[in-house]
């Protein structure tokens, strides 16, 4: 710096970080201003805070007291058991926390609920939305259920002033194969105003199954067989019409079919004669088709 009687040198002391803690080692090296620290010789670190031995403190969700100890060759941290905390006294009660406690201060049970769903709907089956509450009944419960799949909506209604444990609505799940959509919740629990919406899956579960009465049919034998189609979560025996069942040979030509077969009993029998004169077919799941 330059002043009207000539130059004039002024000198700033520079800022170094301080060590993390008063134990740290500080290591200067030739050349540098500000030293480096060295703490895990001496110190402990937890959660990038570094503690001294004989240094205690508490764990972030306050359960447990931890200290630095003496260790060889370093220090190291030693924990208490976990404060163990007490149930709440109903599934649906709100913990009421405070940040300095481990375990809730005391249990709001005022209106208190639990909605369970399913984890997975199963398409053209029933499903059940239920609401769980507190034991201090009765409570008015008003919910709209609401399953939104692409274009289509369907609607459950609960409505009602319960004076038991729980209260459930059923409602159908649109057959239809494997998909995704939503499930809104809309409504009021008592005086606890309720507002969810739940991403859901749809799964198609159905299956035909085809028993022959052999494996291996020679020329001019009866070929004997059974068409048993089950649908739905519980895996139901399905009463509908087969709309066409066929038999191909393994050269994929078309030997014989029935249309609209009747399945009242929930069992299809069916038979054709082979003819006298063609070569042993292995009749498979490839062989007898249904659809």
């Amino acid at each position: 710096m330059y002043t009207s009687e000539g130059a004039d040198i002024r000198c700033y002391k520079r800022y170094c970080i301080p060590a993390p803690h008063k134990a740290c080692v500080e290591v200067f090296t030739e050349g540098e201003c500000c030293p480096d620290y060295h703490c895990s010789s001496t110190t402990c670190q937890y959660e990038n805070r570094y503690y001294g031995v004989g240094e205690s403190w508490q764990t972030v969700d306050n359960c447990q007291t931890c200290s630095c100890s003496e260790g060889d060759p370093i220090p190291e941290i030693k924990c208490d058991e976990p404060e163990v905390c007490r149930p709440a006294p109903n599934p649906a009660c709100r913990p009421i926390v405070s940040v300095k406690e481990c375990c809730p201060v005391a249990w709001d049970c005022t209106d208190a609920y639990l909605i369970t769903v399913p984890k997975v709907f199963v398409r053209g089956g029933q499903s059940t939305v239920c609401v769980f509450l507190e034991d201090d009944l009765p409570i008015s419960v008003n919910l709209t259920v609401a399953m939104t799949i692409g274009l289509d909506e369907i609607h459950a209604t609960v409505l009602d002033t319960v004076s038991d444990s729980h209260v459930c609505v059923d409602f159908h799940v649109p057959d239809g194969g494997d998909a995704s959509g939503y499930l809104s919740i809309m409504g009021t629990v008592g005086a606890v105003h309720v507002s969810k919406e739940l991403r859901i899956h749809l799964l198609s579960v159905s299956k035909t199954f085809v028993q022959t009465d052999k494996y291996l049919y020679e020329t001019g034998q009866s070929v004997q067989f059974r068409v048993l189609s089950v649908k739905g979560e519980r895996a139901a025996i399905s009463y509908e019409a087969l709309d066409e069942v066929w038999i191909t040979s393994p050269m994929e030509t078309r030997l014989i079919q029935w249309l609209n077969v009747s399945n009242d009993r929930g069992l299809v029998q069916l038979e054709f004669p082979l003819a006298e004169h063609v070569q042993e077919v292995s009749l498979s799941g490839r062989v007898v088709q249904v659809v």
